[in-house]
C-alpha cells in the first residue's frame, strides 16, 4: 500500500484514473468505457523481454459501433509514455494493441485526469 501510495503522489495523473487495457499481450481492442470528457491523460506501461515493443491506439466512438483513433501510442522499449490529449468530443474510449513483440510483452493503458 505504501509503493502504491508513493505512486500516485509522484504522478498526480493517475489519482483519477481509468484501465483501458491491464496487462494484455493479446492483440485487440479493450472493454469500452464511459467518456466524460474530463480526463486529458493517457498512460501507457510496457513491460517485456527480447526486444519488446508495441503499437497501441486509445479509441473513441458514440454509439460504440464505428471507432475513430484519438490517439497512436508507439512504444520501442519497455517504459512508461504519458500522452497529454485535449478533450475528445466522445461518449466511449477505448484502448486497442495493434501490434506486440517481445518473449512475455505486456501493456497496460490507462485514462487520467
Amino acid at each position: 500500500m505504501k509503493k502504491l501510495l508513493a505512486l500516485l503522489l509522484l504522478v498526480p495523473s493517475l489519482v483519477c484514473a481509468a484501465p483501458l487495457l491491464n496487462n494484455v499481450s493479446a492483440i485487440g481492442a479493450g472493454q469500452p468505457v464511459g467518456y466524460s470528457g474530463g480526463r486529458t491523460w493517457f498512460q501507457a506501461a510496457l513491460v517485456g523481454t527480447n526486444s519488446p515493443a508495441a503499437v497501441l491506439t486509445v479509441e473513441g466512438s458514440d454509439d460504440l459501433i464505428h471507432w475513430s483513433t484519438i490517439t497512436t501510442i508507439i512504444m520501442p522499449v519497455s517504459i512508461m509514455r504519458s500522452v497529454a490529449y485535449g478533450h475528445p468530443t466522445t461518449a466511449w474510449i477505448r484502448g486497442n494493441l495493434i501490434s506486440v513483440s517481445g518473449a512475455g510483452t505486456t501493456v497496460t493503458l490507462t485514462v487520467g485526469e
